[in-house]
């Protein structure tokens, strides 16, 4: 009885880690400035490249090709809302370092933020 016991954690160990380690845990850091003067939001996000990449359907390599599918892939399903009201963002553009990319965008014309 012990060996099988000993067979069944070692299964089951196995068969952990490998669910485990199969599964990717990524993280984004998004900085959003405001001028008051001017009511622009500067917004930056930094992504992790392969997740970025995966998402919009194309290598960072090929830059003025993922320039367009980035900046449609924002259009599409970035939503930002002030005040409970959505806004319009423009995309500036991204820039890509080892393994992380930052993504521009801008929203202008906005006051009094309160959300």
């Amino acid at each position: 009885m012990r060996p099988l016991k000993y067979i069944l954690t070692l299964i089951l160990f196995v068969t952990s880690y490998t669910i485990f380690a199969q599964q990717q845990f990524n993280t984004s850091n998004t900085n959003i400035d405001y001028e008051i003067e001017t009511g622009t939001l500067n917004i930056t996000s930094r992504l992790y490249t392969g997740a970025l990449e995966k998402a919009v359907g194309e290598k960072t390599g090929n830059k003025s090709s993922f320039d367009a599918k980035l900046k449609a892939y924002i259009n599409k399903n970035i939503d930002i809302k002030v005040n409970g009201k959505p806004i319009n963002v423009s995309y500036y553009g991204f820039q890509t370092s080892d393994q992380t990319t930052r993504v521009y965008l801008k929203a202008e014309k906005i006051n009094d933020i309160s959300s």
